[in-house]
């Protein structure tokens, strides 16, 4: 008697515990035009845009480099001429993950599956190059507009920006632990 009452309360106490420890799930959109809520449980979800504060952070810059209303017009043509250079780049890369997850789920054999993955994949990093290119491209056309003081400025804004980036995102370690090899290395001296 005494020993199923122990059991059952154990199994309470555990039960309980799991139950009160237990991560709620992420939420999910209502709909299309509603991104989804992010919670520091829901790793790799968007967070929602919230233009309130993008605005905000774009008067600080704005009001960071001192920019005359004349450079704000030409920032905003440059951004927006940046942004439909973009868009069809983020169609393909967009459609490129989607024939890759299509691919996942076909019934194509393993081998067939990696090489369409491995060529999507190719694709993928030519996409995302040539979006880091339009990138470049854009900031270079923004820095042309600025003075000598305001380049000084966002220099010293992007390296606060990176050493601010580095606090906050920590190197991750290697996928996989080193094997022991052959070569001149540290590796079986850990």
């Amino acid at each position: 008697m005494k020993k199923s009452l122990i059991v059952a309360s154990l199994l309470a106490f555990t039960l309980s515990t799991a139950i009160a420890n237990a991560q709620p799930p992420c939420p999910l959109a209502d709909n299309e035009t509603q991104p989804p809520i992010k919670n520091e449980n829901c790793k790799g979800r968007p967070a929602p845009i919230d233009a309130q504060k993008m605005e905000a952070k774009k008067q600080e810059f704005e009001n960071k480099l001192k920019l005359t209303d004349e450079q704000k017009a030409q920032a905003k043509e440059i951004r927006l001429k940046g942004h439909e250079q973009m868009k069809p780049v983020f169609e393909k890369i967009k459609a490129n993950r989607t024939e890759a997850k299509s691919v996942v789920e076909s019934q194509l054999t393993d081998q067939e599956k990696a090489q369409k993955l491995n060529n999507l994949r190719e694709e993928l990093k030519v996409l995302k190059k040539e979006a880091r290119d339009i990138r470049i491209k854009n900031m270079q056309e923004f820095e042309a507009i600025l003075t000598p003081k305001q380049k000084k400025t966002l220099e010293k804004m992007k390296k606060e920006g990176k050493e601010n980036f580095k606090k906050h995102h920590p190197k991750r370690p290697p996928c996989n632990p080193c094997p022991p090899c052959k070569k001149d290395c540290d590796c079986d001296k850990k």
